[in-house]
């Protein structure tokens, strides 16, 4: 949340005087000088000036003697008028003979108006500083905190609570020589701090971390420091305050998944634990997923395993209320594969009707979807397929929204078969004027100005793509992309070889990755390692049959079989065999260790895994 807004009044309203009185001194000036140019010179004035300075003048006597000096009566107009010393015109273009009378009146006019514009300044001046002093320093303060150490730093006003932790923070800074006593230093305090209050509810510990974070987020502290003090933060709201406040368990059952302080800050940095689940920034925005997701990409498919609406909505169920997790990754062409009954964008309408069974739901699951690739991708599509995936989905915003392949060609869209760029392609009608860089950027930060959006970023992308999203986006003033998706396993660890992580990490691009497969295509589950070879690589043709008609997966079935090869190549299938004997030495199932490495892996934001049963 935002710190309350008295924080920075005080800084707007003195820059208001400033400005007002500003306003009244060059008004003065501008007087003065029109009543009194200097000797010799000429001043040019409109018809339309000229009553305005008429009108604007003090009615006083002499004001009106003056008038009729200068103009005879006549005030009719026409023309630009000239003023000058010692002969001097009136705006009305009558001229008047120089006389010591006309200048003791301007001089009189001159003096008026200039004590009276002044006079006016200070009252502005004096009434604003009684308010400020009203304001901010009459506010009441709870009387139930002890504050924490106090140290020589500024600090806007907040309240006794927010003040002491900020302090005890600072007090660490200041104090401590390195990040590690730093982080003893600041959960020692914050928590002995906490340990004094008796704030009420939950909800008033969820706006004091709220605000204490934000005001972490805009401190002066070095990139290692702010990290650590945010997580700290969300760590003991999560950790300490059922604890220290004596919350109810009913009402952290299901606590609303975080927001981040909206500042941004390194991806994949934990900014909170829920039910175990570490929540992470995905990118440098306020994007907060679970370390992991649920993929979506065959939900209600016409696969033979396929999950139907019933059981994605238990998926959901399970996963996002009665867990930590609260990612859902899903796309516009889902489910794969598809038909007439089961159409292109089906799955959408299932994640959608999920949450419309509760308002509440909305704002605990963070929802990616994908534009179809390729020649699809141009502006006017971008904005199209994001509102039909908004109306199928049921809601008036995407968290991320991403291509699901490069507009234009690029080795990595083949998904994995093959890195080999092929300079043939370049000249393909499919890839002829394809989206530029400037485009996609330009329609996603149009998406994401009306609110349509909260991120976006690339799937099936490399480095190249990733960096030049990022740079033009900067360039054009639009927010970049915070998240890349990838396909990433033991088994396929691309990513972290070919640039991708690099360009991602926080001291580049700073851009979250998402990993799909992580389970290696199901390989990296053993079930193919029990009976048969896959059935399209076993030579027994009868057996091959037999096992089709009783498929374990997608590896026993034609279709899939031939397009998921590189998941059971021979290297793949060796490795694999491996993992499985470390995992059985560590008393782990080898799903386990697969899912764990990839979790942990300093580059992964958060891997995404499909289900077809709730075993």
């Amino acid at each position: 949340g935002p710190l309350t807004p008295h924080v920075h009044n005080h800084t707007t309203f003195w820059l208001a005087g400033t400005a007002a009185c500003m306003a009244c001194t060059l008004l003065v000036a501008t007087r003065w000088y029109i009543l009194h140019p200097p000797i010799g010179s000429t001043l040019y004035m409109t018809p339309n000036a000229a009553r305005i300075m008429d009108r604007v003048a003090v009615p006083h006597p002499i004001m009106n003697a003056r008038a009729r000096l200068f103009t005879n009566g006549d005030l009719s107009t026409s023309g630009e008028t000239i003023i000058s010393r010692p002969q001097m015109s009136h705006p009305t273009g009558q001229h008047a003979p120089s006389s010591s009378a006309e200048l003791d009146i301007g001089a009189y006019q001159s003096k008026e108006s200039f004590s009276t514009l002044g006079g006016f300044s200070l009252v502005v001046v004096a009434c604003l500083s009684l308010w400020r002093y009203f304001r901010y320093t009459k506010e009441p303060k709870p009387t139930y905190i002890a504050m924490a150490t106090t140290t020589s730093q500024s600090m806007p006003r907040m309240s006794d609570l927010e003040e002491a932790v900020w302090k005890a923070i600072m007090h660490a800074h200041i104090t401590e020589a390195n990040d590690r006593q730093f982080e003893e230093a600041v959960m020692d305090s914050v928590v002995q701090v906490l340990a004094g209050t008796h704030a009420a509810t939950r909800e008033q510990a969820r706006v004091l971390m709220d605000k204490v974070s934000h005001l972490a987020s805009a401190s002066l502290f070095g990139r290692m420091r702010r990290g650590i003090t945010l997580t700290i933060l969300y760590t003991i709201f999560d950790n300490l305050f059922d604890g220290l406040m004596g919350a109810s368990r009913a009402d952290a059952a299901t606590p609303p998944a975080p927001r981040g302080s909206g500042k941004g800050g390194p991806t994949n940095e934990v900014v909170g634990v829920v039910d175990g689940i570490r929540q992470k920034r995905l990118g440098g925005g306020d994007v907060i997923v679970s370390e992991m997701g649920l993929g979506t990409q065959r939900w209600v498919s016409t696969d033979f395993n396929a999950p139907d609406e019933a059981l994605c909505h238990r998926f959901m169920d399970r996963a996002i209320l009665g867990s930590g997790i609260n990612l859902v990754d899903t796309a516009e062409q889902y489910p794969i594969p598809s038909d007439f009954r089961r159409p292109e964008g089906l799955t959408e309408e299932v994640i959608g009707r999920w949450h419309k069974q509760d308002p509440s739901r909305r704002a605990k699951i963070v929802i990616a979807t994908k534009i179809t690739g390729g020649r699809n991708v141009n502006r006017k599509n971008i904005i199209a397929d994001c509102e039909g995936s908004l109306k199928r989905l049921q809601t008036d915003y995407i968290d991320v929204y991403l291509l699901h392949w490069p507009a234009r060609y690029s080795p990595q869209a083949n998904w994995g078969q093959s890195l080999a760029y092929n300079h043939e392609f370049e000249q393909s009608p499919y890839y002829r004027d394809f989206a530029s860089f400037e485009e996609i950027c330009l329609a996603m930060g149009e998406l994401h100005k009306k609110g349509k959006i909260r991120g976006w970023g690339l799937c099936n992308d490399n480095a190249f793509g990733l960096t030049a999203c990022c740079e033009v986006a900067k360039r054009l003033g639009v927010p970049p992309p915070i998240s890349m998706q990838g396909d990433f396993s033991l088994n396929n660890r691309r990513s972290e070889e070919n640039g991708v992580t690099e360009a991602s990490s926080p001291i580049h691009e700073n851009v979250g990755f998402m990993a799909y497969n992580a389970l290696g295509g199901g390989i990296l589950t053993g079930k193919y390692f029990e009976g048969p070879p896959p059935a399209t690589d076993d030579p027994d043709q009868n057996q091959a049959r037999k096992t089709m008609s009783d498929p374990r997966g997608r590896h026993d079935v034609p279709g899939w079989g031939r397009t998921l090869y590189r998941y059971r190549s021979g290297p793949a299938l060796r490795s694999a065999a491996v993992y499985k004997d470390l995992a059985e030495k560590y008393g782990m199932s080898l799903t386990e260790l697969a899912l764990r490495w990839c979790k942990e892996r300093q580059g992964i934001t958060t891997p995404l895994l499909r289900h077809t049963s709730m075993g």
